[in-house]
């Protein structure tokens, strides 16, 4: 990500402005046409008639292009480094892990793109099986890493009633992911378990730990293609300067729909010694979290991102919490808000319960939209 509010700035807004001038240079606008006559400069000696202008098909090709090129060059700045809320398989709705896309690469060729991302995350897992006698237990946090190749093309759209630009990327094929476990996936036997544990070990010809291992991973593979299969969107709010990237593909005119940090609506979930992170964010203007608990309690932090992401690789490998710099930290019980002044640096949101936590801690979380924004880019009045 850029490391300043001018590179947010002008990342958005040099992607805006090719995403606007390919789309409204890509078809005829309402009360123009292209088979329209050029109108004759007013009669005069010495002047001659203006020459009419020549509309060359591949000219809107080499624009789509160019917006091809500009997304390559600005939209992993805007992907890379980014926490990612992930949502539960069986309740969609519901935040319980985060994803940290560490790299971003994309390679382009025309309007053709594949878009190779890596990351690592970790995710609430709460599974029961029962196999030969046995049952088998799964509840912890399941950490990761993943790399897909996506490839695909991109699509550009502009909504001159509601200002919105929209960047489209949409796979032309099954990604290619790859999504491995990173440590131990623990699982707690019950009923007969000893006196099977010799015929399960020789029936899967693993032990259960790997069993387990190789669940998730398998369940990890088959998420993530599902999710990438809708394809990834950037979306900008010219009036406001409010630029949303999530996946799916929202209709012309239409924001990515807001996610966590942006809206009430959307809760989040953390167990027993778990931690959610969410951003970065640039905050010239401060960080103010307005934090809502629905049950227990949540510990809230806003540090700088490269804190945040110590504290993300440490979680993720499961080693031991290491000590970082906070910009504000608080325990919330009941509705509460948290703010940081102006920073220089990007900002993330980290939450935790608060010890202990014998009970999902339910929550969620908000920031003010005009703090949010990096101001006008257009007059909207």
């Amino acid at each position: 990500m850029p490391s300043s509010w001018a590179g947010i700035r002008s990342g958005i807004g040099a992607l805006a402005a090719a995403v606007v001038v390919a789309a409204m240079a890509a078809g005829p606008q309402p009360g123009c046409s292209r088979d329209e006559p050029a109108k004759k400069a007013p009669a005069a000696s010495e002047a001659r008639p203006p020459k009419p202008v020549v509309h060359v098909a591949a000219q809107d090709d080499d624009l789509r292009v160019m917006v091809a090129e500009l997304a390559a060059e600005k939209a992993c700045s805007l992907i890379r480094g980014q926490f990612r809320g992930l949502r539960d398989p069986e309740r969609p709705g519901v935040v319980t892990g985060s994803l940290w896309i560490r790299g971003c690469k994309i390679t382009q060729r025309g309007t053709k793109v594949t878009f190779q991302l890596s990351a690592q995350g970790w995710q609430w897992a709460e599974k029961r099986q029962h196999k030969a006698g046995a049952t088998f237990v799964v509840r912890q946090y399941v950490r990761f890493a993943v790399d897909a190749s996506i490839p695909g093309a991109l699509d550009t759209a502009y909504d001159r009633g509601t200002h919105v630009v929209s960047l489209w990327f949409t796979p032309s094929a099954l990604p290619e992911v790859q999504f491995s476990p990173i440590g131990d996936v623990e699982v707690d036997e019950k009923g007969a378990w000893s006196s099977v544990l010799g015929a399960v070990s020789s029936v899967f010809a693993s032990s259960p730990d790997e069993q387990a291992a190789d669940q998730a991973r398998d369940q990890g593979i088959h998420e993530f293609k599902k999710q990438f299969a809708d394809g990834l969107s950037v979306t900008i709010d010219l009036c406001k300067g409010l630029p949303r990237f999530n996946l799916g593909r929202p209709p012309k005119g239409q924001m990515v729909a807001p996610d966590v940090g942006e809206t009430h609506q959307v809760p989040a979930e953390l167990h027993e010694n778990g931690l959610l992170l969410f951003g970065p964010y640039p905050a010239p203007k401060g960080m103010t979290v307005q934090m809502r608990p629905r049950s227990g309690a949540v510990h809230t932090e806003i540090l700088c991102q490269d804190q945040a992401e110590i504290l993300a690789k440490s979680f993720a490998e499961g080693s031991v919490p290491p000590r970082v710099r906070t910009l504000a930290a608080r325990d919330v019980r009941g509705d509460g808000t948290l703010r940081a002044k102006g920073q220089s640096c990007l900002v993330v949101v980290a939450a935790r319960p608060i010890a202990p936590a014998t009970a999902p801690v339910v929550f969620d979380w908000k920031r003010p939209v005009a703090e949010a924004s990096v101001g006008p880019l257009v007059d909207c009045e």
